[in-house]
């Protein structure tokens, strides 16, 4: 049976971040993240290789978790332990039957995606954009927490809020009825060390 997945993903993708991107992974992770979601879809397979044991071999170092987006080969080369597959990827079952002992989640925009994502037997779902996010700015209006708390109704996995998310999205997104949540800039711009312990101390409060 698998473990229980961390709160608090952190999604790791080099086309938002500087040169030293390997070095606010390990920073991210030595201060507590132990969900990393590495997703390089401007980079080919073999870069996606390069990069992705490089932040694989960070995450073993601190008994992370690591799930490659999209790329179930690029996940199996690199030893991955999941997979996240965007709205309009592999279906979920192919993924499941390839790779069965691997957490399999899928990226929601809607209550119904959410219904759909647990009924083809994915072990969670990121809904987004909960609130408006400068990273995630092309998946139109934010569905707000009303959709967030309609969606954890709806469905039995775990679901973690994704957009625009700070302690106080974060908050209030338990509140709704998330699982967990998951960022990318909330992490990675400015004190990653801070940023990781202030999501920490909601999310385990």
């Amino acid at each position: 049976m698998r473990q229980p997945l961390p709160r608090l993903m952190a999604i790791a993708d080099p086309s938002a971040q500087d040169e030293n991107f390997l070095d606010h992974i390990e920073l991210a992770l030595g201060a507590g993240v132990r969900l990393i979601q590495f997703r390089a879809k401007h980079l080919s397979a073999n870069q996606q290789w390069n990069l992705g044991r490089e932040v694989a071999a960070l995450c073993a170092a601190f008994g992370a978790l690591i799930f490659v987006n999209d790329r179930c080969d690029v996940g199996i080369a690199v030893d991955a332990d999941g997979v996240h597959l965007p709205a309009q990827g592999l279906p979920v079952y192919v993924a499941r039957r390839t790779l069965p002992d691997w957490s399999v989640g899928v990226s929601c925009h809607s209550v119904a995606d959410v219904i759909q994502a647990e009924d083809d037997g994915a072990d969670y779902v990121t809904l987004s954009p909960i609130f408006e996010s400068s990273s995630k700015p092309g998946y139109g209006p934010a569905l707000g927490l009303g959709t967030l708390s309609d969606a954890a109704a709806a469905s039995t996995i775990p679901i973690f809020a994704l957009g625009g998310m700070n302690p106080t999205h974060a908050q209030q997104s338990l509140d709704a009825g998330a699982y967990g949540i998951a960022l990318m800039s909330g992490v990675f711009s400015g004190e990653i060390d801070k940023n990781v312990r202030k999501l920490l101390e909601v999310l385990h409060s």
